[in-house]
């Protein structure tokens, strides 16, 4: 064997030997498809000098072993930290854009402290947020009740989550946007909250299975009632723990198990809404719907079916009715959402796990023609507005 047929065999053994925690493989095709770190190529092309210099091959195994060990213990945390980087979920951040790590809020925010902030909750079709100035103008309408001095543009708004979409890689969003009241120190605030801190959070839909609107999904009614409003209107608020707390009971009956909502009466044993939807019920070719003093959340999706419905000849009455007469009197009943839209329910379940069957325990069709009706809007209103995922690409 001539020395250069030894010296490579020498080299390919301590390759073997060695390098058992870095999967070279993958690094060798990150490092040709990726913009690398100068850390990283500093490393990498001392570790293969080393191994391409015969005096190296000269010393002892274990001094071979340790230099090799050394170096490769410094080139695996900056993989690491370019994997961290490349996982890295981008938030909103008053216009800007931070790493989530870094999107921080400080412990004297009363949004921290006193449950003082306000979100709205979103979807895009064709990318891009849907009913967002209807959404704007609940937030907005909360934000100068509760003195938080922040008056937030649809268009602005609109190319901030389009940079936020793009940041995190995505065509189609489920979108947060949340209002933290600010720093006042400790304390109830004796002001207006001036510099309030504006989230935009994206993350992908959710998978809906087609099943859930074929097959409808069940109702479980709760003993817990529905807390009452904050003020004259509830506002759409970070204080949750009513909803959290029904979310907990529902979760001790067998029926959340099938997916089912639950529901919420008032005090007074009035019908109110869903931990997370507002609730529709169809007689005879009317919509009933829980009126607004009943303490329910104004909905934007239950105002957008309420609009569709009258549109389209369909008369909506906003009243009181029980739980009795939501089970008696249904010919169908659905709850709105603005994640899953329109969600036929074809069961009911009482507090002792009685069920009852809605209609003939499959979707009605006013059910379907509204779900038919609210895609069709989304839709044509998607393609009216400009593709602000487009512009706002060109202007980074």
């Amino acid at each position: 064997m001539t020395p250069d047929e030894t010296l490579a065999n020498k080299r390919e053994g301590c390759f073997q030997g060695s390098l058992l925690s870095l999967d070279t493989g993958k690094a060798c095709n990150r490092r040709s498809k990726e913009t690398v770190s100068i850390k990283f190529v500093i490393y990498w092309n001392i570790l293969l000098r080393l191994i391409d210099s015969a005096a190296f091959f000269e010393l002892n195994r274990s001094i071979q072993f340790i230099i090799l060990s050394l170096l490769i213990g410094w080139i695996q945390p900056v993989f690491k930290h370019r994997g961290e980087r490349e996982h890295m979920v981008m938030i909103g951040w008053n216009g800007t854009l931070l790493s989530e790590k870094d999107a921080v809020i400080p412990v004297w925010d009363h949004g921290f402290l006193y449950g003082l902030s306000l979100f709205e909750t979103m979807r895009t079709y064709a990318g891009k947020p849907f009913r967002l100035e209807q959404h704007l103008t609940r937030l907005n309408e909360g934000c100068h009740a509760l003195g938080i001095k922040l008056q937030l543009s649809a268009e602005d708004l609109r190319r901030h989550m389009a940079e936020v979409m793009q940041a995190n890689d995505l065509q189609e969003a489920y979108i947060r946007l949340t209002v933290s009241a600010g720093d006042q120190g400790m304390g109830l605030p004796t002001g207006d909250y001036e510099h309030p801190t504006v989230m935009v959070l994206t993350k992908s839909l959710p998978p809906i299975s087609p099943s859930l609107y074929h097959a409808g999904k069940p109702l479980q009614i709760l003993k817990l009632t529905r807390n009452t409003p904050e003020g004259e209107v509830r506002f759409k608020s970070g204080h949750y723990m009513n909803n959290i707390l029904a979310k907990r009971e529902l979760m001790q009956h067998a029926s959340s198990k099938l997916g089912a909502e639950g529901l919420l009466l008032t005090a007074e044993s009035d019908v109110a809404e869903g931990i997370v939807s507002n609730v529709f019920v169809a007689r005879e070719g009317k919509l009933y719907t829980p009126s607004l003093d009943t303490g329910i959340l104004p909905g934007i999706t239950r105002a957008v079916v309420i609009e569709i419905a009258r549109r389209i000849g369909v008369e909506v009455e906003e009243r009181r009715f029980d739980a009795q007469w939501l089970i008696d009197s249904s010919d169908e009943i659905f709850i709105t959402t603005s994640i899953q839209e329109l969600v036929p329910i074809t069961s009911i379940y009482d507090t002792t796990g009685d069920r009852a069957i809605i209609g003939n325990g499959t979707p009605g069709i006013l059910t379907q023609r509204l779900l038919r009706e609210y895609r069709r809007l989304a839709e044509l209103e998607s393609r009216d507005k400009h593709d602000f995922i487009e512009s706002s690409s060109k202007q980074v």
